[in-house]
């Protein structure tokens, strides 16, 4: 009987370790990406789209010039028939998508909440490695944050965030994080990266 309630409890552990494992996963993919990057590329895709299409076409139309058999440039039109509708299935596409995911619906605002909060994400997992990776998502989360109606600096909160140990000296420039390098974060917007031996000269010069 211990024995069973051992393996019970190993199986449970593992599966329970498992589940943990998945859901991180999960949540890399879930805030892995922008939403509303994606959304903007896509539909610039869709238009590369429809234009390659239309070279396409012009090329066929132009292939039709050149031949003297008229079941070729039967085909060749028909071709040039069947590019013109997908073309068109793409532009409804695309229509279809900036309509319903306008910039003042609801839909748009959702995901740029959603793309915040993975900025949010990424900014508390800050690995201090390289202090301008931080400066990028922050200056990412200003901008939607803007779009939003949101405060930065009411959702980061910078004393919950990994950094390299801030020596004394600098600590009232003030400088928010250092990273290995020995570049810190400072700035009223926190917008400026400078090394720590830049600050003391600064410092020294505004004594």
């Amino acid at each position: 009987m211990p024995n069973r309630n051992i393996a019970i409890y190993l199986l449970s552990s593992g599966l329970t370790s498992l589940c943990m494992a998945d859901m991180s996963e999960h949540m890399e993919a879930f805030f892995g990406v922008n939403l509303e990057e994606k959304y903007v590329d896509t539909l610039r895709e869709l238009d590369e789209y429809v234009d390659d299409i239309k070279d396409i076409s012009k090329t066929l139309r132009e292939l039709t010039k050149k031949v003297n058999d008229n079941e070729t440039i039967r085909i060749l039109n028909e071709n040039r028939n069947v590019l013109f509708d997908i073309a068109q299935q793409i532009r409804d596409i695309k229509y279809f998508h900036e309509f319903y995911f306008k910039e003042d619906s609801g839909v748009r605002h959702i995901t740029r909440e959603r793309d915040a909060y993975m900025l949010l994400y990424q900014i508390m997992k800050w690995d201090t490695i390289d202090v301008r990776d931080l400066l990028v998502w922050l200056n990412d989360l200003r901008a939607l944050c803007d779009n939003l109606g949101l405060r930065p600096e009411d959702l980061v909160n910078f004393k919950r965030l990994d950094t390299q140990p801030i020596p004394e000296d600098i600590a009232s420039f003030p400088v928010l994080v250092k990273d290995k390098r020995g570049y810190c974060l400072t700035g009223e917007k926190w917008n400026v990266v400078m090394h720590e031996d830049e600050i003391r000269d600064e410092m020294e010069e505004s004594k």
